[in-house]
């Protein structure tokens, strides 16, 4: 739910991409029962699409197709800060004297014609003093229809249970200019077996905020470990420029 021009880090974690639904056309509705703290969200979207593998993540069905394939999605959202409003991103820019606090939650169905999902997250976010903890972990069970309308990569051939947790610290150095963070994240793609998609991946970056989250450089190391099976190279060294409108 948050705009990816307001991470401390160049991405999202590999785990959000691989559990989180894409864009769905739908309705939402939004109730702020206490206002700037407490919001509660509702909605139904055409149904979505999961590939067999984990980091293919969820894919689009297209407007055009409707629910023909994939029925409905339901989702539910709280969102709460009980103490001073959390300001916009994930860094604490302007290193701000008081503490913040904003926690949630979410709720998914997908009652898919080839796949049935059903899935949780839960996140946490603080800042203090230039100071930034964000943990989140989501997590999904989805299992196969008697007769799916897909095949190949667009169903599964017996109930999967999935998990990711990542956790990212950072601090900004100078105020809303130099700021460093370190992410680590935990992938599980199927509980029930051990093998390559079970990783923990480390990422460690340094951000340049040139005008804010508006225009931005940034430098990061990636470290992933399969944790069962051979070892890859994989890791990776990359840098960005940012321009958010």
């Amino acid at each position: 739910m948050s705009s990816s021009a307001r991470l401390s880090h160049l991405d999202r974690a590999m785990g959000v991409y691989a559990m989180s639904p894409v864009n769905s056309l739908g309705l939402v509705l939004r109730s702020e029962p206490w206002e700037g703290h407490l919001t509660i969200s509702a909605g139904i979207f055409n149904g979505l699409e999961r590939g067999s593998n984990f980091f293919r993540g969820y894919q689009p069905v297209g407007v055009s197709e409707g629910n023909k394939f994939e029925k409905m999605s339901y989702v539910a959202r709280v969102d709460l800060a009980p103490l001073d409003p959390l300001g916009k991103g994930e860094p604490d820019l302007e290193k701000a004297p008081s503490f913040r606090l904003g926690l949630g939650g979410s709720f998914l169905f997908n009652d898919g014609r080839s796949i049935r999902t059903m899935g949780a997250s839960g996140y946490l976010l603080a800042k203090w003093h230039g100071f930034h903890l964000v943990g989140e972990t989501i997590w999904d069970k989805s299992e196969p229809r008697a007769q799916p309308t897909a095949t190949g990569n667009g169903t599964i051939a017996e109930d999967v249970t999935r998990l990711v947790a990542h956790g990212s610290l950072g601090y900004v150095i100078l105020r809303n200019r130099l700021g460093v963070a370190a992410r680590v994240e935990y992938l599980d793609g199927n509980s029930d077996i051990d093998d390559f998609d079970d990783q923990l991946v480390v990422a460690g970056t340094l951000s340049w905020y040139a005008v804010g989250h508006f225009l931005k450089v940034q430098a990061e190391y990636q470290h992933r470990r399969e944790l069962h099976g051979v070892q890859v190279g994989n890791d990776a060294a990359i840098a960005g420029v940012q321009a958010a409108f």
